[in-house]
């Protein structure tokens, strides 16, 4: 191995490093212990490890056609270029530790470079990320992402960042009015680069990053198998990664605090995706293990879009309702009372007592939260999402106490009259938030919006099929209308 930083004796006390592996001579002749940051040791390249990336990165006269969805190779066809076939006649690169990395890293690089083309194209795509979608899942540090962006068009580019850009690019794919799925090439081609990274060992927080995208970007587009594997393959990575709430939530480093902070915000965007989906699919097959109450939150957006980690944290689960944080750490906690709701009505107690009780605790809690979401002065939208993913959950309860059959215990929680109260609710937020269809920016949109407003739909349709009010048939249009300005940018929205 070797090593391209310093170790963390070195860095921290400012004294040189020879990066030696596995201790430095500074660490050796002070007998101390020599640690590194798994992310900044690669394989030592053999002679023949060079001889391979040098053939694999010339330039293949077939690999200059344009990439489009419709028609592209496969990464493996890099393996038919007869510069490499030559180079590896009777190797197996796979079987070989020194070989194993840097051919995965060219064939991956290559592959990027072939559908983005050039640093600038993947520069343009990241600025339009950065400044739309990465808004609704804030997990990727943008100084750091455009500090290594240089590194895609060298031999230095590893084979996780550059399939982080290329999950970049994919999320920010809108549907066509002609398409009837987002399995597109592009998609299809990334789910294989992830599946190579992690059948050669590639654990690093790129790699969940990507998880977490790919999955982000099939839950918006409907492909909730994909999805529900994504996200569990994803959650087991991140464990063999050393990703779990005791290395990363109650972890501070003052010289990589911006790292810390986005590994943070990579395990609770991971949280949240997984209690969305069972809110979605209607279970609690949960992947990701349940928050402590002291488990701090994401800084607020505007310090990370600064890199700015203060080292005092001040928000964590229990941090009240009625206190002004940043969207995605009020996203954290709605999410974690949606983990909650769910195992209450999926998973009921046969002491009936204790189950209404828990049930009608999570109900005030959501009740109280509620107004305070829609009526943030300061930023009016600010909380959106987790109105929703809120709301949602209020129609589940709402839910399990009219079909009592289904669940088998009996549950008297969530009356009638707040299902009703948070339909009209939601309505009036969207109202304000969209009915201005030419105001929409489609490409800031969130995939866990519209399942609230399809849930605020159906109820009332059943309202008025009880009370035929012109309000409720107003509303469910209005509804209706919204989500077909969703399916623009989420082909969910559409179905």
């Amino acid at each position: 191995m070797q090593a391209v930083n310093s170790c963390g004796p070195c860095g921290r006390g400012k004294r040189r490093c020879d990066r030696g592996w596995p201790s430095c001579s500074t660490c050796t002749r002070l007998s101390r212990p020599c640690v590194y940051d798994k992310d900044t040791l690669r394989p030592v390249e053999t002679e023949a490890g060079l001889k391979v990336r040098d053939a694999l990165t010339k330039t293949d006269a077939n690999s200059s056609r344009s990439y489009s969805p419709q028609s592209s190779r496969s990464a493996t066809d890099v393996w038919n270029s007869p510069s490499f076939t030559d180079v590896t006649s009777g190797v197996e690169p796979f079987l070989h530790d020194s070989l194993r990395r840097p051919t995965v890293d060219v064939i991956v690089q290559k592959q990027l470079l072939k559908i983005v083309k050039s640093r600038s194209e993947m520069h343009r795509i990241a600025d339009s990320y950065f400044a739309t979608i990465a808004r609704r899942i804030s997990i990727v540090s943008a100084q750091r992402f455009y500090a290594r962006l240089p590194k895609i068009e060298s031999p230095s580019c590893g084979a996780d960042f550059a399939a982080l850009c290329l999950c970049v690019h994919l999320v920010l794919q809108l549907p066509l009015s002609h398409d009837s799925s987002m399995q597109s090439s592009l998609y299809v081609t990334v789910k294989g680069i992830i599946s190579l990274l992690e059948a050669t060992s590639f654990q690093s927080v790129e790699v969940i990053q990507c998880r977490i995208l790919i999955a982000f970007y099939e839950i918006g587009h409907g492909i909730y198998p994909a999805a529900a594997a994504s996200i569990g393959g994803c959650a087991k990575m991140a464990r063999f990664a050393g990703f779990h709430r005791h290395s990363i939530l109650s972890t501070y480093d003052e010289e990589r605090e911006i790292v810390v902070e986005e590994k943070k915000r990579t395990l609770w965007a991971l949280h949240n995706l997984d209690r969305y989906l069972n809110l979605s699919m209607g279970e609690s097959i949960f992947t990701t293990p349940f928050a402590q109450e002291t488990d701090p939150l994401p800084i607020e957006e505007d310090l990370w879009a600064k890199n700015i980690a203060p080292s005092l944290v001040t928000h964590n689960l229990n941090t009240p309702a009625d206190v002004s944080i940043g969207s995605f750490a009020r996203e954290c906690q709605i999410s974690h009372v949606v983990g909650r709701v769910l195992r209450n009505v999926y998973e009921p107690v046969s002491d009936e007592a204790f189950q209404a009780k828990e049930a009608a605790q999570l109900e005030a809690t959501m009740s109280t939260f509620i107004p305070l979401l829609q009526n943030d002065t300061e930023d009016f939208g600010k909380y959106c999402i987790s109105f929703a993913i809120c709301s949602s959950a209020i129609f589940t309860l709402y839910g399990c106490s009219a079909d009592q059959e289904r669940y088998g215990v009996r549950i008297q929680n969530c009356p009638a009259t707040l299902a009703e109260h948070t339909a009209l609710e939601t309505t009036r937020y969207c109202r304000k938030l969209f009915e201005d269809e030419e105001a929409i920016n489609y490409s800031c949109l969130s995939p866990f919006v519209p399942y609230a407003l399809y849930q605020s739909a159906v109820i009332q349709l059943q309202l008025l099929q009880r009370d035929p009010n012109a309000k409720y048939e107003d509303n469910v249009e209005f509804l209706k209308q919204v989500l077909r300005n969703f399916g623009k940018r989420w082909m969910l929205a559409s179905k």
